[in-house]
């Protein structure tokens, strides 16, 4: 197979976050402090936020053999995709880089999250996000939201410069630009390990070509996020959405951010890797 542009725009991550500093599993986690990190997690619909992913993973993988193989995966390939995005899997993962990272967190800033996200408001962020994220998984709902997104920014709406806000604090573009990337990296590492190529990639020509895509990639993070925030967070009033991009900038939704997207950021990176992996046996032959 001869080089091509691998694209990855399905692993958009939507957790506000600052700069992601990755944070190795160490050590065994006491009672206690499993307890603490389940209580954060159960908060979270993290399970819920988990299946959704499966569910985006699943849909990308169909996507990756109709644009790479279409027609030569079959049920082999769903089999592979399916035991990618494992419930178990995605969970573990997660769990192994999120629990200590969290945990190097101060108590007051874990307590302080705790308060946040057990508080009405920050359960009703949190349903509003996974209800969001799940209606998209529609696509003409996406598209719907898409269209109003523009429509609203043209109109130069008012709910608009509350987003530009929340975006901006978190430095979302960026983040989720700097995810998409590495994810293609592994993607793209993945295809030349399992010898996608006529010839192998070397690194730096795998780096030149994912960093071509760094514009598209940022142009479609910022039309994706917007359309994503603008409808998850409809119903809150102005009041409740400056109330919650507050939090987000103080100590301790900083440190929750950080560990939550280092937890991500591994995990889409394995889940890309893997994906390319597996992409390379069929494009090379060997499941066919």
């Amino acid at each position: 197979m001869s080089r091509f542009t691998v694209f990855v725009l399905s692993l958009v991550l939507v957790i506000p976050a600052a700069t992601v500093t990755r944070v190795q599993a160490e050590g065994v986690l006491t009672e206690t402090s499993t307890a603490e990190v389940t209580l954060l997690l159960n908060a979270l619909h993290m399970e819920e936020t988990l299946d959704t992913l499966r569910r985006e993973g699943l849909a990308y993988g169909a996507s990756i053999e109709g644009d790479l193989f279409p027609g030569r995966g079959g049920k082999r390939w769903e089999e592979l995709v399916s035991a990618i995005y494992a419930p178990d899997r995605l969970k573990n993962d997660f769990l192994a880089a999120f629990s200590p990272a969290f945990l190097r967190l101060s108590a007051a800033d874990r307590q302080a999250a705790q308060r946040f996200f057990t508080d009405p408001l920050g359960q009703r962020v949190v349903l509003l996000e996974n209800e969001a994220r799940v209606a998209q998984l529609d696509e003409a709902v996406e598209d719907a939201s898409r269209d109003r997104a523009e429509e609203m920014i043209a109109q130069q709406d008012p709910r608009v410069g509350l987003i530009d806000r929340f975006v901006e604090a978190n430095d979302l573009v960026e983040a989720n630009v700097v995810g998409a990337l590495n994810a293609n990296i592994a993607f793209y590492s993945g295809l030349n390990d399992g010898r996608a190529f006529d010839a192998p990639l070397s690194e730096e020509d795998i780096l030149k070509d994912v960093t071509s895509q760094a514009d598209d990639v940022r142009q479609e993070t910022e039309d994706w996020l917007y359309s994503y925030l603008l409808m998850a967070y409809q119903p809150l009033t102005d009041a409740e959405l400056e109330l919650y991009t507050a939090f987000t900038l103080t100590p301790a939704g900083q440190g929750l951010n950080r560990a939550l997207f280092t937890a991500y950021d591994g995990l889409f990176e394995r889940v890309s890797y893997d994906l390319g992996r597996s992409a390379a046996r069929f494009l090379s032959g060997q499941d066919l």
